[in-house]
């Protein structure tokens, strides 16, 4: 039995997520990559929201590792997460959340400033294109860190959207050293495509730390040059172990030098937003349950495709705990 206090402290841009649903022709005139994420300035993005000031948004609490962290303590785990908000109204509201879910949000409201925002688009083919004002989040520097939480947390889940500024990229590397230093396992998320590809030396070096990396099937040709998913698990699972979510064609696991193919369950979709977000925090719960309660590498994974399925059938990445209590307790029985 692991007697650290947490099992999993996250580290990631804190960021307060618009949810909009937009038409094809509305999408077409923003002229907009699909499915891309790009850092604006607040102006940018204010006006962004302006042009469908009429309609309806969902707010949420999110960032990428956040969203895993979340799924992570809503399934039973103990967490914590390090990031930075400011003491506006939407920063006051992630942390009081995140107290409420019985997270550890450690760090203090930042005084003035804004939270960090983004906008998701998203249009009729499920797809999110997101635009995203990073605001207080980069003020994430060293002192956020919580060494003690570090040296008394099984893993460290580390976001690859802060490899994109020299501050947060430095936090990101200083966080990775201590959890080197006190035996603390680290898992890292390549998060998008242009991070693997833009800052691919800085993103190998952070694979090179790590005992697991999460991508998909484009952020893993992005990090290793490659044309197909074949080469690309060919060419990157020597550095640690690897989980590549591929969609509706399922995962493609590679633990300790075997790799293994796990089928997707069916969804209907409306939002793949957070997909791979709540794929993530539900496999680490898996990697860290207790012996009696464990399931083998391919059922926890069985068990994530199953939660990212029923996410993505819904607006937004969250899950209220009723869901969550409804939808694992229906994997179990399928298992």
């Amino acid at each position: 039995m692991n007697s650290k206090k947490y099992q999993l402290y996250g580290l990631g841009n804190a960021i307060l997520d618009i949810l909009l649903q937009v038409s094809e022709e509305e999408f077409q005139e923003l002229g907009y990559p699909r499915s891309s994420m790009h850092l604006v300035e607040a102006t940018s993005q204010a006006e962004l929201l302006a042009r469908f000031s009429g309609r309806d948004k969902a707010l949420c609490s999110g960032g990428s590792v956040a969203n895993s962290v979340v799924t992570f303590a809503q399934l039973g785990g103990k967490a914590a997460y390090c990031g930075v908000v400011a003491d506006d109204h939407f920063g006051l509201f992630y942390k009081k959340e995140f107290t409420q879910l019985g997270i550890n949000f450690h760090s203090s409201p930042l005084k003035g400033g804004h939270t960090g925002t983004c906008a998701v688009l998203i249009t009729p083919d499920s797809e999110r294109t997101m635009r995203t004002h990073l605001g207080v989040t980069q003020n994430l520097s060293s002192d956020f860190l919580s060494e003690d939480i570090i040296r008394d947390s099984v893993w460290l889940f580390i976001e690859g959207y802060l490899m994109t500024t020299d501050q947060t990229r430095e936090v990101a590397f200083a966080a990775a050293e201590l959890a080197l230093r006190h035996g603390t396992k680290i898992a890292f998320t390549l998060s998008d495509g242009w991070i693997a590809s833009d800052y691919n030396a800085d993103v190998r070096r952070m694979v090179e730390m790590s005992n697991l990396l999460f991508a998909n099937e484009q952020e893993s040709m992005a990090f290793s040059g490659t044309s197909n998913i074949e080469a690309a698990l060919g060419a990157m699972k020597s550095y640690c172990d690897l989980v590549i979510t591929r969609g509706s064609k399922g995962v493609l696991l590679s633990m300790a030098g075997e790799v293994t193919e796990v089928p997707a369950y069916p969804a209907s979709l409306h939002d793949l937003t957070g997909a791979g977000d709540v794929f993530a925090g539900t496999f680490l719960l898996g990697l860290c349950r207790e012996e009696g309660d464990k399931l083998n590498l391919a059922q926890s994974a069985r068990g994530s495709c199953y939660m990212a399925a029923r996410i993505i059938e819904q607006i937004g990445a969250r899950f209220s705990q009723s869901q969550v209590d409804r939808y694992w307790s229906e994997f179990l029985k399928l298992k």
